[in-house]
């Protein structure tokens, strides 16, 4: 029997609620760092961890978490996954040292790759075709929106304090919408599988899973613990723990059914580049990286309260929604000057906060970094979605779903690898700890990283103008961008 209208809308709600809590939860934890750092006695390094943690794990797991799907039921791995994310979600606000939490967020990061990759599968699955192209619309809206809201929202919770738990409402928040996702899910969601052949690349996943954390780890820890001998080794091992990854993926080639990378896809220049693009961007860019460095640099080093650092990063979601929305259309009239112009104006954004550091008094920066923060995120917006379409452009079909993976794994690296490495710089600027530092010395910290980012992203600005975009398609993306 056909499942009813209403049914098919709450299933549909419930898919969306769970996508948003995936997203919010990768970029609402910035603002509460220097509050956790304080709180529980953590390193600089430690808040790191927690943060860019979170984006590892999930970036390697999200090819792990479809297959499992496709092979045990998407609604089965919805609902694992979903309960992962809220039984970590208790223990990252339950926790009592830096360590607990760590670990509790690197399993919140399990739960939302066996989460996130399940809702497309049952949206295709589940819904009518006259219905898909509007829910994988408001997929796209929906993760936007939670990237978008993250920071603010975790102004607005921290400073509510409600029981005096402060800063651990922004993990506390997944419980009560989790169990109400839970609920729902079991009742409305329609139970689907893939019936095709899905083995799961257990080796390759293992490899990638450790030749991050030995590149991860040591970029994180390394600066604040001395670079004791065992993390230099690590940092020496990472790359060829990778490169042997690679290797083991291209050796695998057409015998495995579903290679956790599909190397096929990178002989096609188009896919290639853009991939690039996507890692710069994000890892340089107006990002989880940026966003890090700018919460030390406001709460400590200027004094601001959680609650209006929150409020001063909406102009960077509001920024990065309108270029968002404004990209297809530009993108199928000028093609690659499009995101290249995006850059373009994120660079202009870091110029802007060179300058303003430099030039304004300190009670009067935040009032300037407004319109600056607005501009960063318009460019990340006009930037971000265009390299969708160019991903997936001249891919065929039975690779799409590949694709489109290594689009969203792509983006969760470069965050995470991104805030590891500028958080690195931003520390060794600061010469101290962040908690008490001077704001001369925040200043001298916030300038040199922007500048960092600036040399950085403008390597994406070189990729984008290599690439070809000729018969690239306007159409929607089937994944939603990222900042």
């Amino acid at each position: 029997m056909e499942r009813s209208r209403r049914q098919r809308r709450v299933a549909l709600a419930m898919l969306l609620a769970g996508s948003f809590m995936g997203a919010l939860d990768g970029f609402i934890v910035t603002i509460a760092v220097p509050s956790i750092h304080a709180d529980l006695g953590a390193t600089f390094g430690q808040t790191q961890l927690i943060v860019a943690g979170y984006g590892t794990v999930f970036a390697v797991g999200l090819g792990v978490g479809g297959r499992l799907g496709d092979r045990y039921g998407h609604r089965r791995l919805f609902l694992i996954g979903m309960t992962m994310f809220v039984a970590a979600s208790a223990a990252c606000g339950a926790a009592r040292g830096p360590a607990m939490l760590i670990a509790a967020r690197l399993v919140q990061g399990l739960g939302a790759a066996a989460t996130l990759p399940q809702v497309l599968s049952i949206i295709r699955s589940a819904l009518p075709e006259r219905q898909r192209s509007a829910a994988i619309g408001w997929y796209g809206a929906t993760v936007g929106l939670g990237v978008v809201c993250g920071p603010a929202l975790g102004g607005v919770v921290i400073a509510a304090d409600i029981a005096g738990l402060g800063w651990r409402w922004v993990f506390l928040i997944n419980v009560p919408l989790g169990i109400a996702v839970l609920v729902g899910s079991a009742l409305a969601v329609p139970q689907t599988r893939d019936h095709a052949r899905h083995d799961i690349d257990l080796a390759g996943a293992g490899l990638a899973a450790v030749g991050l954390a030995a590149l991860v780890i040591p970029l994180t820890q390394g600066p604040g613990a001395g670079w004791p001998p065992w993390m230099v080794a690590c940092l020496l091992v990472a790359p060829v723990l990778l490169a042997g990854f690679v290797v083991y993926e291209h050796r695998l080639g057409d015998r495995h059914p579903t290679p956790l990378l599909p190397l096929r896809l990178f002989r096609i220049p188009r896919f290639s580049m853009a991939v690039a693009t996507v890692l710069m961007l994000n890892a340089a860019g107006a990002g989880a990286a940026l966003l890090f460095c700018l919460s030390y640099y406001l709460q400590p080093g200027l004094g601001l309260s959680p609650l209006q650092t929150g409020l001063l990063f909406a102009p960077l979601g509001l920024g990065f929604a309108v270029g968002s929305a404004a990209a297809p259309r530009l993108f199928a009239r000028y093609g690659r000057r499009v995101p290249a112009t995006g850059i373009m104006l994120v660079i202009s954004g870091f110029m802007g906060i060179i300058g303003t550091d430099a030039a304004v008094a300190a009670p009067d920066r935040p009032l300037l970094l407004v319109p600056v923060l607005l501009l960063a995120g318009t460019g990340q917006g006009l930037a971000t979605n265009p390299l969708i379409t160019l991903v997936m452009s001249g891919v065929r079909e039975r690779d799409a779903g590949a694709a489109s993976g290594a689009y969203l794994t792509t983006g969760e690296l470069g965050n995470a690898l991104g805030l590891a490495t500028f958080g690195a710089v931003f520390l060794a600027l600061v010469a101290g700890d962040p908690m008490r530092a001077t704001p001369a010395a925040f200043s001298r910290a916030l300038t040199w990283t922007a500048v960092a980012f600036a040399v950085a992203i403008a390597t994406a600005l070189l990729l984008v103008r290599r690439l070809p975009t000729a018969d690239a398609p306007a159409g929607t993306p089937l994944s939603p961008p990222e900042p």
